[in-house]
């Protein structure tokens, strides 16, 4: 089953999710062109 990430917080909290789901739970939503998560996904490959 899929979880998104703000329900993987509350259910398992922070230090459970990667960073990617982290990031995404701040940056909230995507654009037309990328979801939220390719969007999260580019950053975290950008400045891990």
């Amino acid at each position: 089953m899929f979880e998104l990430p703000r329900e993987k917080l509350l259910k398992y909290g922070p230090k459970n999710l990667t960073i990617d789901e982290l990031l995404a739970i701040i940056i909230r939503k995507g654009t037309k062109e990328k979801n939220v998560f390719e969007i999260s996904k580019e950053i975290s490959k950008e400045y891990s």
